[in-house]
Protein backbone atom coordinates (compact mmCIF):
# COMPACT_ATOMS: atom_id res chain seq x y z
CA UNK A 1 0.00 0.00 0.00
CA UNK A 2 1.15 3.28 -0.92
CA UNK A 3 2.33 5.27 1.95
CA UNK A 4 0.54 8.96 0.48
CA UNK A 5 -2.81 6.86 -0.83
CA UNK A 6 -5.69 7.86 1.29
CA UNK A 7 -6.72 4.38 2.84
CA UNK A 8 -3.44 4.27 4.49
CA UNK A 9 -4.36 3.85 8.12
CA UNK A 10 -1.73 5.89 9.20
CA UNK A 11 -2.06 8.87 6.56
CA UNK A 12 -5.59 8.74 8.54
CA UNK A 13 -4.15 8.54 11.64
CA UNK A 14 -2.11 11.76 11.35
CA UNK A 15 -5.01 13.22 9.51
CA UNK A 16 -7.33 13.03 12.46
CA UNK A 17 -4.27 13.79 14.71
CA UNK A 18 -3.75 17.14 13.14
CA UNK A 19 -7.80 17.60 12.67
CA UNK A 20 -7.85 17.46 16.56
CA UNK A 21 -4.57 19.57 17.29
CA UNK A 22 -6.06 22.55 15.24
CA UNK A 23 -9.86 22.02 17.37
CA UNK A 24 -8.07 22.11 21.03
CA UNK A 25 -6.26 25.22 19.81
CA UNK A 26 -9.09 26.70 18.79
CA UNK A 27 -10.79 25.17 22.24
CA UNK A 28 -7.88 26.74 24.12
CA UNK A 29 -8.30 30.06 22.61
CA UNK A 30 -11.69 30.15 23.16
CA UNK A 31 -11.43 29.60 27.23
CA UNK A 32 -8.40 32.25 27.50
CA UNK A 33 -10.77 34.69 25.57
CA UNK A 34 -13.74 33.15 27.76
CA UNK A 35 -11.68 34.35 30.88
CA UNK A 36 -10.47 37.78 30.05
CA UNK A 37 -14.17 38.60 29.25
CA UNK A 38 -15.07 37.41 32.03
CA UNK A 39 -12.44 38.68 34.45
CA UNK A 40 -12.96 42.22 32.74
CA UNK A 41 -16.50 42.33 33.03
CA UNK A 42 -16.07 41.04 36.47
CA UNK A 43 -13.90 43.65 37.71
CA UNK A 44 -15.23 46.80 35.53
CA UNK A 45 -18.61 45.93 36.64
CA UNK A 46 -20.22 47.49 40.31
CA UNK A 47 -21.34 45.61 42.69
CA UNK A 48 -23.57 48.02 44.43
CA UNK A 49 -25.36 50.75 42.52
CA UNK A 50 -24.15 54.21 42.58
CA UNK A 51 -26.54 57.13 43.30
CA UNK A 52 -27.49 58.74 40.54
CA UNK A 53 -25.96 56.27 37.82
CA UNK A 54 -27.44 54.15 35.22
CA UNK A 55 -25.88 50.59 34.93
CA UNK A 56 -28.22 49.57 32.44
CA UNK A 57 -26.09 48.83 29.57
CA UNK A 58 -22.69 47.51 31.67
CA UNK A 59 -25.80 44.96 32.84
CA UNK A 60 -26.63 44.28 29.24
CA UNK A 61 -23.22 43.49 28.75
CA UNK A 62 -22.68 41.53 31.13
CA UNK A 63 -25.99 39.24 30.14
CA UNK A 64 -23.95 38.97 26.85
CA UNK A 65 -21.15 37.55 28.09
CA UNK A 66 -22.58 35.07 30.11
CA UNK A 67 -25.29 33.78 27.50
CA UNK A 68 -22.03 33.61 25.12
CA UNK A 69 -20.28 30.94 27.73
CA UNK A 70 -23.66 29.57 28.02
CA UNK A 71 -23.58 28.32 24.76
CA UNK A 72 -19.55 27.20 25.16
CA UNK A 73 -20.71 25.01 27.50
CA UNK A 74 -23.57 24.12 25.63
CA UNK A 75 -21.62 23.46 22.63
CA UNK A 76 -18.86 21.73 24.39
CA UNK A 77 -21.85 19.23 26.18
CA UNK A 78 -23.13 18.61 22.75
CA UNK A 79 -19.84 17.40 21.72
CA UNK A 80 -19.32 15.15 24.78
CA UNK A 81 -22.79 13.41 24.12
CA UNK A 82 -21.89 12.65 20.73
CA UNK A 83 -18.84 11.16 22.54
CA UNK A 84 -20.90 8.72 24.22
CA UNK A 85 -23.36 7.96 21.41
CA UNK A 86 -20.11 7.08 19.21
CA UNK A 87 -18.20 5.00 21.77
CA UNK A 88 -21.46 3.41 22.83
CA UNK A 89 -22.29 1.91 19.44
CA UNK A 90 -18.34 1.74 18.95
CA UNK A 91 -17.81 -0.33 21.73
CA UNK A 92 -15.43 1.43 23.10
CA UNK A 93 -15.45 2.32 26.72
CA UNK A 94 -12.73 4.93 26.38
CA UNK A 95 -14.38 7.06 24.14
CA UNK A 96 -17.49 6.52 26.01
CA UNK A 97 -16.12 7.64 29.51
CA UNK A 98 -14.59 10.99 27.85
CA UNK A 99 -18.01 11.66 26.80
CA UNK A 100 -19.56 11.03 30.26
CA UNK A 101 -16.46 13.27 31.73
CA UNK A 102 -16.84 15.98 29.48
CA UNK A 103 -20.88 16.12 30.13
CA UNK A 104 -20.19 16.28 33.87
CA UNK A 105 -17.60 18.98 33.26
CA UNK A 106 -19.60 20.85 30.69
CA UNK A 107 -22.80 20.72 33.85
CA UNK A 108 -19.97 21.89 36.45
CA UNK A 109 -18.99 24.70 34.44
CA UNK A 110 -22.45 26.09 33.61
CA UNK A 111 -23.65 25.46 36.99
CA UNK A 112 -20.52 27.32 38.35
CA UNK A 113 -21.22 30.47 35.97
CA UNK A 114 -24.78 30.31 36.90
CA UNK A 115 -23.47 30.71 40.60
CA UNK A 116 -20.74 33.81 39.68
CA UNK A 117 -23.63 35.52 38.09
CA UNK A 118 -26.25 35.12 40.81
CA UNK A 119 -23.39 35.88 43.41
CA UNK A 120 -21.76 38.68 41.91
CA UNK A 121 -24.00 40.78 39.60
CA UNK A 122 -27.24 40.18 41.05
Amino acid sequence: MNRLSNNNPSVKAEKKNARLKRMQKIYNMTVVISTLITTTSISSSAVTKPSGVSTGAMNKIIDIVFYILYAGCAIYAASAAFSIVKGHNEEDPRTMKGGIAGAVIAGIVCGSLIAIKKAIFS
